[in-house]
């Protein structure tokens, strides 16, 4: 849910296409980090690449960021546009149905 956030700010709110992808990333974390602990607690998580992640999960937030602020606002949402219509077509073509997990 948190991921349309971003579209709900913009379309609906009239506020920044930036400010909007930031809150839309801030409401993620909590389900992040809850989800992340519970998968710890139940031993499914590989121990040695947690390091590594978090060092490039963090690297990646500030490059980006950096990035996503340097580009002009009406370009940043013809990206973000096209990112998403790439992945709705990917998506597409390249799902195969899991009987446990879809209707």
């Amino acid at each position: 849910m948190a991921r349309y956030w971003h579209r709900c700010f913009v379309v609906g709110l009239g506020i920044s296409q930036h400010l909007a992808q930031g809150c839309s990333l801030a409401a993620r974390l909590p389900a992040t980090l809850s989800g992340s602990w519970e998968n710890w607690k139940l031993g499914n998580i590989i121990k040695p690449l947690v390091i590594p992640l978090v060092i490039g999960a963090l690297l990646g937030t500030l490059v980006g960021g950096h990035i996503a602020l340097s580009i002009h606002e009406a370009n940043l949402r013809i990206i973000f546009g096209v990112i998403l219509i790439l992945l709705g077509i990917h998506y597409l073509f390249n799902h195969t149905p899991n009987k446990e997990t879809d209707i």
